[in-house]
């Protein structure tokens, strides 16, 4: 692995203020190669995220839209063959 790979994803991470967590240089002896970039190791992590629980009956409502949107997305897609072709050669 190039150093200079390293360090733009660690420049990009810090452009969009994203944690950045290196774990190891590549290569065959990963453990003689260590874990260190610019003299220092980079364990940052995302902030937990904290969001509370909707109720149960407001997710049932939720999934059983979704569920009735995608039956539709399927149908859809079944009724509509860009390549006809291809359903023909279907067996």
């Amino acid at each position: 692995m190039q150093k200079a790979w390293v360090e733009r994803i660690l420049e990009l991470c810090r452009e969009e203020r994203v944690a950045f967590f290196f774990k190891q240089w590549g290569g065959v002896r990963k453990a003689n190669a260590g874990r260190r970039l610019n003299n220092r190791t980079y364990d940052e992590m995302p902030l937990a995220q904290t969001h509370s629980m909707l109720a149960k009956h407001v997710r049932v409502s939720a999934a059983a839209k979704w569920q009735a949107r995608s039956r539709h997305w399927t149908r859809a897609a079944a009724d509509h063959n860009p390549f006809p072709l291809l359903r023909e050669l279907a067996i």
